[in-house]
Formats: C-alpha cells, structure tokens, sequence
C-alpha cells in the first residue's frame, strides 16, 4: 500500500472504529497477528474490540481525529486528539457528566495492506484531572 492509502486506514480507525464504534471494521483492517502497546496493556485483535467497547461504554460520544499524519513506508506516526463525555465507569470513577479533551500519539504499521501493530500514547492524567478524578496542579 502507499503511504497515503496506510495514512486513510488509519484516519478508519479512528474514525470507524473508535469514533463510531464499528468493531466489524477490526477484521477488515487489522491483521490477525496484530499487536497493540499501550503503557497499560498490550492486546490482540479481540483486546483491541474490549478496549474499544470500553471506551466507548464510559464515553458514548467518543471522538478521535487526527491532527497531524507523517507516513514513510509501511508506517504512520500520528499526533490524535480525543473529546467525549464521561457517561459510564472509567478506571473505577463513576460518571461525572463531564467533558474531556485530550492528545495523544499512534505508530502505526502495516504489513501486506494491514495494521499489524500500533504503539499507543494518551494523556490519562490530564484526562483524569478533567474528570476530577486526581488533584489538580501536581
């Protein structure tokens, strides 16, 4: 694939997966071996379909857009921001109502026309400050 067809897949995930919560897009675009790392948790495509599920389970209007997208070859370094309303538990804090905006970056890369691994970076801390849930100004 080139780099602008591996950068549109992605701009899928985030959008069709995360954003509008179309698991079905997982088999579509992700290889079976794929491997997701987060500081977290490292998952498989089924882990990926839980997270998401999670996610959008806690933030039912989840949205993730890309910012900025840099490709070369198989890989895309993407800069993403995320906006929701915490409606449902999150890392054991019970829904506040309140919204969150927060950035984070994706590596992503691809092997045969297929997202194989992503290394995934967000900032929970400020989204758990903008939740209440940590002190602020420490």
């Amino acid at each position: 694939m080139s780099t602008e067809q591996n950068k549109a897949a992605v701009k899928r995930v985030l959008d069709g997966i995360w954003s509008k919560g179309n698991i079905a897009l997982v088999d579509e675009l992700l290889g079976r071996d794929y491997r997701g790392h987060t500081p977290r948790v490292e998952m498989d495509r089924d882990g990926l379909r839980r997270g998401v599920t999670y996610w959008r389970t806690a933030f039912p209007d989840l949205c993730v857009t890309a910012d900025d997208m840099i490709a070369e070859e198989e890989q895309v370094a993407t800069r993403f921001r995320a906006t929701g309303t915490h409606r449902g538990e999150y890392l054991g804090v019970a829904a506040t109502g309140r919204r969150f905006a927060i950035g984070g970056t994706l590596f992503s890369r691809f092997d045969g026309g297929k997202l194989v691994e992503e290394w995934h970076l967000d900032d929970t801390y400020e989204l758990m400050q903008q939740l209440g849930a940590t002190p602020t100004g420490q």
